[in-house]
């Protein structure tokens, strides 16, 4: 997991944890980089799924001047409960409906992208 932060000057800071539970221990990280090389960027893509079906929505990450599209990291939607994400790649997203009916709606897609040269 990760999260952004932004100090009282601007400044930009990424800062990426961890937890793991082992048969007789617990351990926490914690690593941040300041001025990351990294942008995040947040897209709605438009979604039709059929009764009991499934569908793939493409990502179709657009292009960021100086940075190149490393995947997808998250994925959200509150058209349905009883629309479920069953898949995740950097290049779609499967759902699936548990519905009677046709369930149409949009989903927002997390992208991270990196810095070229970085």
């Amino acid at each position: 997991m990760f999260w952004f932060l932004t100090g009282a000057a601007g400044s930009k800071r990424v800062v990426f944890g961890g937890d793991s539970v082992g048969s007789s221990k617990n351990s926490h990280g914690y690593v941040w980089v300041d001025t990351p090389p990294i942008k995040i960027q947040n897209v709605s893509r438009n979604f039709s799924v059929a009764a009991n079906g499934y569908v793939n929505v493409a990502v179709s990450a657009p292009a960021v001047s100086g940075y190149t599209y490393l995947g997808l990291v998250g994925c959200r939607q509150g058209v349905d409960a009883r629309v479920t994400l069953f898949s995740m790649s950097p290049s779609d997203v499967g759902l699936a409906s548990r519905a009677s009916t046709v369930l149409s709606g949009s989903i927002t897609l997390t992208l991270i992208y990196g810095r070229n040269g970085s």
